[in-house]
């Protein structure tokens, strides 16, 4: 197993600054906090952090506090019961198992990147099914770049190329592109997006991919 949740705070939250010397270099200074250091602002012992960081000690209350009130982490995943480290996230973790960096991910999304994330993850199964495959695809695609380069690999190469290409068209012939236009013409009614509209190149698009779809159709 990784580091537990006492380690991650340590190393993950208390990065130094660029510390310069008299000549203009860098000071030889670790990177993160140690654990003296750590103690020093959570005003408990070295041996305190230690034995959190210890993944075969479980921490006492007073401790967990300490964290608590320094990191602002939930206490929930403290205790071991989650991994989000921001309140407003502990219920989203807790249902689907996303973190942190991806629930704001989401959240930062402008209003069309929502919706049309919307009308993929709609799909369900499909979705799912997509999500797999590409799966595969980067992993077949990352072990042949490790691999040196010959007529051979070249040729798989060419194989996973093709199966990217088959896989995104089995996706898209699935997917409704009625779904997508509506998503457009509904955002279209907010005052506050006129700005993507501009000489309607997103209905253009559509066009385009409908035709596609009809396409292979046929």
């Amino acid at each position: 197993m990784g580091d537990n949740i006492f380690k991650k705070l340590r190393m993950g939250f208390t990065e130094r600054p660029s510390i310069p010397n008299g000549r203009g270099k860098k000071k030889d200074l670790p990177k993160y906090l140690t654990q003296t250091e750590l103690a020093s602002k959570l005003n408990i012992s070295q041996q305190t952090v230690a034995k959190a960081e210890d993944k075969d000690n479980e921490p006492s209350l007073s401790t967990i506090k300490a964290y608590h009130k320094h990191f602002h982490v939930p206490y929930s995943t403290l205790l071991g019961e989650g991994e989000a480290l921001k309140e407003e996230n502990v219920q989203i973790n807790k249902e689907i198992g996303l973190l942190d960096d991806s629930i704001n991910t989401i959240k930062n999304l402008s209003p069309i990147s929502r919706s049309m994330l919307n009308a993929f993850f709609s799909k369900s199964v499909m979705t799912d099914q997509y999500l797999y495959q590409l799966a595969k695809l980067l992993y077949s695609m990352s072990c042949y770049l490790k691999e040196p380069n010959n007529s051979k690999m070249d040729n798989h190469y060419n194989q996973l190329k093709l199966m990217a290409k088959e896989s995104f068209a089995e996706y898209i012939h699935h997917i409704s592109f009625k779904d997508l236009k509506d998503v457009f013409e509904l955002l279209e009614q907010e005052e506050n997006l006129k700005a993507y509209y501009q000489n309607n190149h997103q209905y253009d698009l559509i066009k385009e991919l409908d035709e596609l779809r009809k396409n292979m159709d046929e």
